[in-house]
């Protein structure tokens, strides 16, 4: 049976009757019809693990394909308008299935005074679209998708395209055509999207859906073997339906318990107003308020969806809490997601192995500072002030970046300018 991963819901404004779906470090977006412009639409994304049950009859199917997923992070929007934030389908290069449903907007009555049609406007429910990923099987080819900063792609005009250009050029397997490619001397690794941190779930979802599942007899069972599944009980009590989804849930109860909450807590009125359009929020004020009181009020609303995005993308890539710290990244386009080589300059009587200890390597020993530079693959969580904080690579991550350093150098020694490939 599928399994709902995560889910992301988010609104955004609709521009000349389109949207799209942006796949990162991908060019191949997907646009859709939209009877939208210059109105909202709520947006549902989900990723599951396999694919998905249909959704109700009250949705109309308007898009079923397969795409490279691309960094698996993807955002939807109108071109000439703000996206919803990044959205993790799943593991990076892989093959996904996509669905796109669609619920029309209310209908608006023909003619009336102007102020009946501005309220009927106002108060009509939104464009819905329900849109859905589910891997299909890992599409790694170090060719395309790891190629070293120092290689360059020609560009269609015969220039020289910038490590930036490149980034999205290279995931074309058309602009490969008539470059000298060889076979790789090295095996491309093969995974299963189970395999990956993107395609687990949280501790905590993970218990509440052992929780759903239990049987349990509702207090107000007139007889002791009358029982009904603790969803039914526990989403009735709290005013959801049964079915609700995890990040549903949690929202919900968030915001339930919001005003409690922020009067246990000390909130300030402007924190009670953004936890309230982020519930994910609520829960970082007593962390984070020593640094949240200095935040300049005209940049608290960007801050905040920020600090969100960043706390959202972190859980996921690190489900199970590895530990984190923070190394020099000398890739030219880090980003969020990526597997790298972290290095670090260790201090004297620094615990070895205690971080970089995944393909961990010992370049430098400075003697008279006592210090020792290392390095180890890592996976990029997120970027502040203090510089990239990374955990330690999964083997999987790991797997791929071993071999594109052995595909890339094999390939530099016998001819620079070779692009290796699959075979």
């Amino acid at each position: 049976m599928a399994r709902l991963i995560r889910g992301l819901d988010n609104t955004v404004l609709v521009e000349f009757g389109e949207l799209a779906i942006f796949f990162e470090r991908n060019d191949g977006d997907i646009l859709l019809e939209s009877t939208g412009d210059g109105d909202l639409a709520h947006i549902r994304l989900e990723a599951w693990d396999a694919p998905p049950p249909e959704p109700d009859t009250s949705w109309t199917l308007v898009e079923n394909t397969t795409i490279e997923g691309g960094t698996g992070f993807v955002t939807v929007g109108s071109v000439a308008e703000d996206a919803t934030e990044r959205f993790v389908i799943g593991p990076p290069h892989f093959l996904y299935g996509l669905t796109a449903h669609t619920q029309p907007a209310g209908e608006l009555p023909e003619s009336g005074p102007e102020e009946e049609l501005e309220e009927a406007y106002d108060s009509r429910e939104p464009e819905r679209w329900l849109i859905r990923f589910w891997p299909l099987k890992d599409a790694f080819d170090p060719a395309r998708h790891a190629r070293p900063d120092h290689v360059k792609l020609p560009a269609a005009d015969g220039r020289t395209l910038s490590p930036d250009e490149a980034e999205g050029e290279a995931a074309r397997p058309s602009l490969l055509d008539g470059v000298e490619q060889r076979p790789l001397p090295v095996e491309v690794p093969v995974s299963d999207a189970a395999d990956w941190p993107a395609s687990r779930i949280t501790p905590e979802q993970a218990a509440w859906e052992e929780r759903r599942a239990q049987r349990i007899t509702p207090p107000t069972s007139p007889t002791t073997d009358l029982t009904t599944d603790f969803a039914t009980v526990f989403m009735a009590a709290e005013g959801l339906p049964p079915d609700t989804p995890f990040d549903r849930f949690v929202a919900a109860l968030r915001q339930r318990r919001l005003a409690e909450v922020a009067e246990r807590d000390g909130w300030p009125d402007w924190w009670r107003e953004l936890a309230q359009r982020y519930p994910d929020l609520g829960p970082q004020w007593l962390p984070i308020s020593h640094e949240a009181v200095h935040w300049p009020a005209e940049r608290r609303h960007d801050l905040a969806r920020a600090l969100v995005a960043r706390l959202r993308v972190s859980t996921i890539l690190n489900p199970g809490g590895a530990r984190t710290f923070t190394a020099d990244i000398r890739t030219s386009t880090p980003r969020t997601g990526d597997t790298c080589r972290g290095w670090r300059w260790e201090g004297p009587g620094a615990p070895d192995g205690e971080s970089l200890t995944v393909d961990r390597h010992v370049v430098y020993e400075d003697v008279m500072s006592g210090t020792t530079l290392v390095t180890g693959i890592v996976t990029i969580l997120w970027r502040d002030e203090e510089g990239y904080h990374v955990r330690d690579a999964e083997p999987v991550e790991a797997a791929r970046l071993l071999c594109a350093e052995a595909a890339w150098a094999a390939s530099a020694q016998s001819d620079p300018g070779a692009l290796p490939s699959q075979g």
